[in-house]
């Protein structure tokens, strides 16, 4: 079996960039609580705020590692949400 290119090792792969550019996004700035749970295809989500500098209220984000979501407008004690109503909540703007 022939051994990969020397470039190839050093290439990520676009799944592999894509998770990290999504971590990178995800762990700035995180100002409370985080609640971990899974959507019903089994994907497993993260939900914390995060400030952004032209907000006077954080933002609640939902991410995976395959998408991000930004949700404006949510009730104060979201942490104490089922996982049923953050999924909800989470397709919310």
């Amino acid at each position: 079996m022939p051994e990969p290119a020397a470039d190839a090792e050093l290439a990520p792969s676009p799944l592999r960039a894509a998770r990290e550019a999504i971590s990178a996004f995800a762990f700035h700035e995180v100002t409370g609580p985080v609640r971990v749970f899974h959507d019903r295809a089994g994907t497993r989500w993260r939900a914390y705020e995060r400030r952004h500098d032209d907000q006077a209220r954080p933002s609640l984000i939902f991410e995976s590692v395959v998408a991000v979501r930004r949700v404006r407008d949510y009730p104060d004690g979201w942490y104490a949400l089922s996982e049923a109503e953050l999924r909800q909540l989470s397709w919310e703007r």
